[in-house]
Parts: structure tokens; C-alpha cells; sequence
């Protein structure tokens, strides 16, 4: 860049990111003017590549806190922009490096964040991620909670950009049980326990404790937990509620109490009707009761399913080709071969529809460009 003035500090901080830091500094290439590289504790080559990319490194002891590191990495950055990304992170679609610097300048100056999407491949499934990663150092934003850590900004100070993305390789895919390492669950229960002493209030620090417990395989705590969530959560952050009720209900079907788990499913769809997840897990409990049309009923409804703008700006949803094709055996496991083969048709049609929404980003506002909330028109 040719700028005399910075503009883009690209800030990360690290620990045994070598196998990715360098696609992920690769795909920002001609996009900053300083790089700056806070490294935690590695063992391997990270701090070698980061050099080769001419980044600034400092050193900080870890501390179970995300926010910690990330605020210090910011506390270097001297541009009006600060992009804040992980080592297993890439910028994409390609090409977009060189636009980057011209769309932050499209930026209306009331705008001190932008919230980009963070696309996550965890076998047949998509999670759809917005993240805190790109904001105006001069708004004096800083990050808060040790971990599942955000900007605060208001609303009107806030935006949305589809115009490029994060492509998210994370390890657990890379797992056969697609689990946490049990080290990094107690550091993230360690992190958990800290805040929720410290927002006692605040039901965001006991959603993630909760669902910590249930990805660690701790049922019996993980319902106390949820319950604990839900009395904090009451008549707010409904569609963190919705996850929770849907999560919650996992925890009662591994306790082995099935209706509680149909009623906390159908407690979810109070609070967000459009979820896939939660009819797939209805019709995984219709399936258990040996109920076809059942399950028909709930694949069917998970198809037509197209998940909203939400509190969260999160989305999980699963494969259209795999649904499809849960479909076609149910309706194979009736004697109905002709509607199980129509289902297989609309698997591929599917399937090749999800590979162009994959490989190109979607038509959406531009950087800078608020999204509201549109208004239900009348009938």
C-alpha cells in the first residue's frame, strides 16, 4: 500500500498456529500497513512466519483470557482501522485483500464496527458465525469477557458487510469426535467461572458455561447450568434462549427423560421458529418412537426452514442434501420408493444449489450499511 498515513492494523494473537498462519497472513496480503503478531506461548514455527511477513511480535504470558490478549495486541496498532483475526482464519473470496482498504473507506462515519461473517465447515454442516473483527481504533472500543469475548457498540454504531468473509478451519473437524480437547474445555470452564463471578447478572457468561458442560460430556451439571441460564435470561436474548432450550433438551435426552427433551424442544420454537436444528431434533425423537410420519412431518418442515437475522447474527444449519436424504429413507423405510427417489433427485439439486452459495458471497448490504430489522407490512 502506498498510503503515507496507516490505515489498516491487522492484529492477531496466537499460539502453534503454523499449520494455517500463513495462509491466513497470505490472504490479507496488500491489504494493511502493519501487521502486528501477539504470540501467547508458541512452540512451533509461528513466530518464524510471522516474521517473514514482517510483523511486529510481541510477547504475552497466557491468562485464560482472550480479551486480555486481544486488547493488548490492539493497544499497538497506530491505523484508524484494526482487523482483528485468528491464525486459522483466511479472507475470501479471493481478491478481496486489494478491495479492502476502499471499502472501509465507504464507511459512513457514524459506523465504528462492522461485524463480518465467519464460515465454519464441521462435516455436513455450516455454522455462519458474525464476529466483532473490524472497528475504528479511534472509538476507543475494547474487548470484554475472558472468553466468547465482543466490541460493545450500540446498534446505530454497528454494521453489517457481506461483501467478503472468513473462512474458519477449525481443528475439531479435523477430530473424530469433533470434541474440545479436554485441556482447552477446562480452560474455557476456568475463563467461564471467572465471569459469570464477575457479570453476575449477565446471562451471556452462564449460556457459554452451560453449553461448555454439555460439549464435555457433564449432563447433570450441564441441566443445572441451563436452568441457571434460563432464570437469568428471562424475557430477554430470545434467540439465545432458543439455542439453549434446543441444547438443553440434547442434555434431558442424555439423562434419558424424553418427554422433558419434546418439551424444551417445543419451548425452543417459542423463541425462534425458523430453526432447523430443533425440528431434526424432533424428528430424531419421532424416529426413537418408531413413528415414520412423524418424522416425515419434522424433515419436511426442516427443508422449507430459512433462518432470519437474529440477536445472535448466528446461524447453524444443516447440509439441505443431508436432510433430503433422511427424507428419501424414511420414506424407503415405509415401501415408498417413489417418493424416497424424488427425495434423492431433490438431495443433488440440493447439493449442487449449496456448492454455488459456498463458493460465492451472497448478495447482501454493503460494508458500512446498517441492516435493520424490516417492518411486517400489514395484511
Amino acid at each position: 500500500m502506498t498510503d503515507t498515513k496507516p490505515y489498516i492494523s491487522l492484529c492477531l494473537i496466537v499460539k502453534n498456529e503454523g499449520p494455517s498462519l500463513k495462509r491466513c497472513l497470505q490472504s490479507f496480503s496488500g491489504a494493511y500497513n502493519e501487521l502486528i503478531v501477539v504470540d501467547t506461548g508458541s512452540e512451533d514455527e509461528t513466530v518464524e512466519i510471522a516474521r517473514e511477513f514482517g510483523a511486529r511480535i510481541d510477547f504475552l504470558p497466557w491468562q485464560d483470557d482472550f480479551s486480555a490478549a486481544r486488547n493488548h495486541a490492539c493497544s499497538l496498532a497506530k491505523s484508524e482501522w484494526v482487523v482483528m483475526v485468528d491464525g486459522d482464519e483466511a479472507l475470501a473470496p479471493g481478491g478481496t485483500a486489494q478491495r479492502l482498504p476502499g471499502i472501509l473507506r465507504q464507511v459512513p462515519p457514524r459506523v465504528d464496527k462492522l461485524l463480518i461473517e465467519q464460515r465454519t465447515m464441521l462435516k455436513d454442516e455450516t455454522v455462519s458465525l458474525f464476529v466483532d473483527r473490524i472497528f475504528r481504533q479511534a472509538a476507543g472500543l475494547f474487548w470484554k469477557y475472558r472468553i466468547h469475548e465482543v466490541l460493545e457498540t450500540p446498534p446505530e454504531r454497528t454494521a453489517m458487510t457481506h461483501d467478503f468473509y472468513l473462512l474458519h478451519d477449525n481443528s475439531l473437524k479435523r477430530r473424530a469426535d469433533s470434541r474440545i480437547p479436554p485441556e482447552r474445555e477446562a480452560m474455557y470452564l476456568r475463563a467461564l467461572t471467572l465471569d459469570m463471578k464477575d457479570y453476575p447478572e449477565d446471562p451471556r457468561p452462564a449460556f457459554y458455561y452451560a453449553a461448555t458442560l454439555l460439549g464435555a460430556g457433564r449432563p447433570r451439571e450441564a441441566m443445572e447450568a441451563y436452568e441457571h441460564y434460563f432464570r437469568l435470561s428471562e424475557n430477554r436474548e430470545a434467540a439465545r434462549r432458543a439455542v439453549a432450550f434446543r441444547d438443553a433438551a440434547t442434555v434431558a435426552g442424555q439423562l434419558g427423560n424424553p418427554i422433558q427433551r419434546r418439551t424444551l424442544l417445543f419451548r425452543s420454537l417459542e423463541h425462534d421458529w425458523r430453526s432447523v436444528h430443533t425440528y431434526l431434533a424432533l424428528a430424531d425423537l419421532a424416529a426413537v418412537n418408531n413413528n415414520p410420519d412423524e418424522t416425515l412431518h419434522w424433515l419436511t418442515v426442516a427443508t422449507r426452514c430459512v433462518p432470519g437475522p437474529s440477536d445472535l447474527y448466528w446461524t447453524a444449519s444443516t447440509s439441505l442434501p443431508v436432510i433430503f436424504r433422511r427424507l428419501a429413507d424414511t420414506y424407503r423405510l415405509k415401501g415408498e420408493e417413489k417418493a424416497a427417489r424424488r427425495c434423492e433427485r431433490e438431495a443433488e439439486a440440493a447439493k449442487k444449489a449449496e456448492w454455488g452459495r459456498l463458493s460465492h458471497p451472497r448478495g447482501m448490504p454493503k460494508a458500512g450499511r446498517p441492516t435493520q430489522k424490516r417492518k411486517k407490512r400489514s395484511p
